[in-house]
């Protein structure tokens, strides 16, 4: 799915994005999956990280292909508020 179009069903949803860059020197750097369950536990997310995206309900993923790797790079998120 386009990236506009993941944007524009998110805000018509009421979501809102959730930074998952880290670091700094203009590099693209993004959080991990441990690091992103460790820093925001609570809550109901939407998370695309490379060629997937499943949800994440306080702190549990929720995923068909049976869970993803922990060091898997978000590249973004949304929160249900």
């Amino acid at each position: 799915t386009y990236a506009f179009t993941v944007r524009a069903v998110a805000a018509e949803f009421g979501m809102v994005k959730v930074s998952t860059k880290t670091g700094d020197y203009g590099r693209k750097r993004y959080e991990t999956l441990a690091s992103f369950i460790r820093n925001d536990p609570i809550g109901r997310f939407y998370v695309n990280i490379k060629g997937h995206a499943f949800a994440i309900v306080d702190g549990i993923v929720h995923d068909h292909k049976f869970g993803r790797g922990s060091r898997s790079r978000v590249h973004t998120a949304y929160k249900a508020i």
